[in-house]
């Protein structure tokens, strides 16, 4: 029988060297990555995180699950974090590609067909949107979905110790690990429903992964949860980024994130899975795209997140579905069959190049420029260190790692109380007409400067400040429409 592993590991370094090309054509990483390069550079100096920050919000608290900050801050020490920042989460996603085989191939059996699924996951647009990121969910998605692998492969021995290991990782790693539970849950009852004998081992596993994630955390985010309660989900983002965070969609959303011959497969094999006796490997899988696809549509998940996990359930559950397809061909004696499948490879390969190409064209605009660069080293050596720069929400971080300056507000709103007051008053100071209105508003976070670049062109649609001729505000840096203001005067 044909090994088809080298085809696989050959596509995963194909996939590896394009996701590296792309993410070093730029020095830079996307604005919310400078939060976690900060936590990671201060690890490798210190050995803790800065925990208590007194330069986002002007002195705010920081929570979040520090291994993945940890891993990368001892890998920092060999490689600059410039370097291995790029290097470990895109070669973790591409790693995604091995591991879908792997599990098509348990749950079909067939060595041949499960090639669909890594070629699935390679071109699945929504994994093309993370190239420059550096963030734990490089960690916590393969985690997770090599415990899930870990599920199906019944003949290894070890397959609840690596699950466990897998699940430490990623309650360790990110908060999203929770997702784990109605997983598994879900999965339980698929069994339950289809009367499959259930492993009292795997109802053990799941019983400590659910208490184990649900402790872990708590121990990382139990002040966020006292001061939050239950919209600690939505991590206390304002209002009008929240819309965009946890956003409604729609079946056209889904397709252009994840393919359309995918979804379609996908959609009619969990169609008939619920009708027919269902199959306990892929079951799990059917859980996860149903658990994906309604913390979604229920706005508990972030968008582009949700939309990985369910992508990847669909990849794997829809390789089954031209299996039964082929099966019936065969049965048929169609002898066109393999021309049917060829064309369908090639109208897949079309159809997510193009949304694929589009969702890294909008990668490449969530990193800084080089001018944006310049405008905050120039805060850096040109301002007092006690200094409050002005910026939008994604320019917070920037201005906290590059500028080492403090800001009005970041994306940290978790653990910040008056978040929604902050951005309300960031964004009447972009869109005001009036002098002394964004003088008002300087004074009150005793900022003297403000940032203006790429981010508040395209939130606030403005090419200037509207008070920018006037005689307080002067332009004391410009460069490729990056523009700094510096205030002289103060409001009596």
């Amino acid at each position: 029988m044909k090994d088809y592993r080298k085809l696989v590991w050959l596509l995963f370094l194909a996939i590896v060297i394009i996701r590296l090309a792309i993410a070093f054509s730029s020095p830079y990483f996307d604005y919310d990555s400078y939060f976690h390069i900060k936590h990671i550079e201060n690890i490798a100096q210190t050995g803790l995180p800065a925990w208590n920050d007194q330069l986002s919000y002007g002195g705010g608290v920081f929570v979040f699950s520090p291994l993945f900050h940890y891993l990368m801050a001892a890998l920092s020490l060999i490689v600059p974090i410039g370097i291995i920042g790029k290097i470990v989460p895109n070669v973790l996603y591409a790693l995604l590609v091995p591991l879908s085989y792997y599990i098509a191939n348990e749950i079909t059996g067939k060595r041949k067909l499960a090639l669909i699924a890594p070629v699935v996951v390679a071109f699945m647009p929504v994994l093309w949107s993370n190239i420059f990121s550096l963030n734990p969910l490089c960690i916590t998605i393969p985690a997770i979905f090599y415990a899930f692998y870990c599920v199906v492969k019944e003949n290894d021995p070890h397959r609840i110790s690596k699950f466990l290991v897998s699940v430490v990782i990623a309650a360790f790693s990110s908060p999203i690990s929770i997702i784990a539970i109605p997983i598994l849950w879900g999965y339980l009852l698929f069994l339950r429903v289809g009367k499959t004998k259930i492993e009292s081992e795997l109802v053990e596993v799941s019983i400590f992964s659910t208490f184990f994630i649900v402790l872990t955390q708590f121990l990382f985010y139990k002040n966020a949860i006292l001061a939050n309660g239950a919209s600690v989900i939505w991590q206390n983002i304002p209002a009008e980024i929240i819309r965009n965070y946890f956003a409604q969609v729609s079946i056209l959303d889904i397709i252009a994130n994840i393919g359309i011959l995918p979804f379609i497969f996908g959609i009619y094999y969990i169609y008939m899975f619920s009708f027919e006796k269902k199959k306990e490997s892929s079951s799990l899988f059917v859980a996860i795209a149903l658990a994906a696809g309604i913390l979604i549509w229920a706005r508990l998940i972030p968008v582009q997140t949700g939309m990985i996990f369910l992508g990847l359930g669909i990849s794997v559950i829809s390789v089954d579905t031209i299996k039964q397809f082929m099966d019936y061909f065969q049965k048929i004696r169609f002898r066109k069959a393999r021309l049917v499948m060829a064309l369908l490879a090639i109208f897949f390969l079309f159809s997510a190049a193009i949304p694929a190409f589009g969702y890294f064209q909008a990668s490449k605009q969530s990193i800084p420029g080089e001018s944006e660069i310049n405008g905050m080293l120039w805060l850096r050596e040109n301002s007092s260190e006690n200094s409050v720069i002005a910026g939008s929400v994604k320019d917070g971080f920037m201005i906290n790692e590059v500028a080492k300056r403090r800001n009005i507000i970041d994306g940290n709103f978790l653990m910040n109380p008056y978040s929604e007051e902050r951005f309300q008053d960031v964004s009447a100071l972009y869109t005001t007409n009036f002098e002394t209105s964004a003088l008002e508003l300087m004074n009150k976070y005793s900022s003297k400067y403000i940032f203006f670049g790429k981010n508040v062109r395209t939130e606030y649609n403005a090419s200037k400040l509207n008070f920018e001729d006037k005689k307080c505000f002067l332009n004391v840096f410009d460069e490729n429409n990056v523009k700094i203001y510096k205030t002289w005067c103060q409001l009596e």
